[in-house]
């Protein structure tokens, strides 16, 4: 005759999969063997000694990214509203909007366009604009 605790643990076996060690108290993680319909996790996995639970790696990467955008966001926020450039119109303006009026004014779209393609390339730029703005 078997013991309860392995009659458990054959049941265990059948319905989830060992992921890891648990980070808390270092003893198997598991998670479910069946997946959902769509094909992705039904829960992340889940120590069974001491409860310690982990996000589905969806739920990971969506708190992520909500995460990454928050900081953009912030910054973003910061550079408009902290700025010492006294028209904040400007930080709405594009290049396709910008209209050449002179020599002047074709130089500095020249010199902008050759900045934004090193600084998309990955080189370092560092660039001052004066005068008029178009």
């Amino acid at each position: 005759m078997e013991s309860l605790g392995r009659a458990m643990q054959k049941i265990i076996d059948r319905v989830f999969i060992t992921v890891g060690s648990c980070p808390d108290c270092g003893a198997e993680m598991y998670q479910w063997r069946e997946k959902l319909p769509s094909g992705e996790d039904r829960c992340g996995p889940t120590c069974m000694i001491c409860g310690h639970k982990e996000l589905k790696r969806k739920q990971d990467y969506d708190t992520q990214v909500m995460y990454n955008e928050s900081l953009k966001k912030r910054a973003l926020n910061y550079f408009k509203y902290s700025s010492i450039v006294p028209d904040k119109t400007l930080f709405d303006k594009r290049m396709k909007g910008y209209t050449v009026t002179d020599q002047e004014t074709k130089n500095a779209l020249e010199i902008a366009k050759r900045a934004v393609n090193e600084f998309i390339l990955g080189k370092p730029v560092h660039v001052v604009f004066t005068g008029k703005s178009g």
